[in-house]
């Protein structure tokens, strides 16, 4: 259906000059626009998606790939080929989700497997370095011992278990005993529980017992001890 109406000739804009006329119908409203996709927005957000799909896959990794190789067609989503790129995309952050959950803690778990490593390398080196020190104080007498092994008097020190530790020269040079039979272990010559070590066999059979009742007290109970007892010297006689 169409319209006319008169115009004032003076106004502008009339369709056929002079005429006076001016039709107007559908055809001269402005088009309507249609919610037509814009296509450049839409390769776009496809672009977009597939790089962010193509991401969160590599971010994945080993855990994104059973997301990638699981059977989805058996699945209300049907096969991978007829998803929608938002479902993909879903997807594939998911199993990039799923890998850093599970990336974290091997993480911290490498991390403390190479700080237990470093602990035992350091922990090898001080007991290395611990026994050597050792060997060098064992090959170099004390101070204190080195002293008391140029006094002139008969000096020696006893462990809890019977077994010399210490005899100064004096003593072996007085009694014509060996170093090494004065020292030696408890398993070498005690026989029985009151049995005197080496260092004391020089003692007069008369007061052998006196003497080994106050040595092996002394040691059990760990109390000061004092006694005299004729030696045997090397000379054979006692003093």
């Amino acid at each position: 259906m169409r319209i006319t109406r008169k115009v004032p000739q003076s106004k502008k804009g009339t369709d056929q000059e002079g005429s006076g006329v001016r039709v107007i119908g559908e055809s001269d409203k402005p088009p309507r626009k249609k919610n037509r996709p814009n296509s450049r927005d839409g390769r776009h957000q496809e672009t977009l998606g597939r790089s962010r799909q193509k991401g969160a896959q590599r971010a994945g990794g080993k855990i994104a790939e059973p997301f990638r190789s699981f059977d989805w067609a058996l699945t209300d989503l049907g096969p991978i080929s007829k998803w929608s790129q938002p479902v993909r995309t879903a997807v594939a952050v998911c199993g990039s989700m799923a890998s850093a959950q599970h990336e974290a803690p091997i993480s911290v778990g490498r991390s403390e497997r190479r700080r237990i490593t470093e602990l035992g390398r350091q922990n090898n080196a001080l007991r290395s370095q611990v026994a050597r020190q050792n060997e060098t104080l064992s090959a170099v007498p004390p101070p204190q011992l080195d002293v008391l092994d140029n006094v002139p008097w008969m000096i020696w020190t006893v462990a809890p278990d019977g077994r010399c530790e210490f005899i100064n020269r004096f003593y072996l040079k007085a009694t014509g005993l060996s170093a090494d039979d004065c020292i030696a272990p408890p398993e070498v010559w005690k026989k029985s529980p009151r049995d005197l070590p080496p260092f004391l066999s020089g003692v007069q059979p008369d007061h052998r017992d006196r003497a080994a009742n106050l040595f092996w007290d002394s040691l059990e109970s760990g109390r000061g001890w004092a006694y005299e007892v004729p030696i045997r010297h090397a000379d054979g006689a006692y003093h």
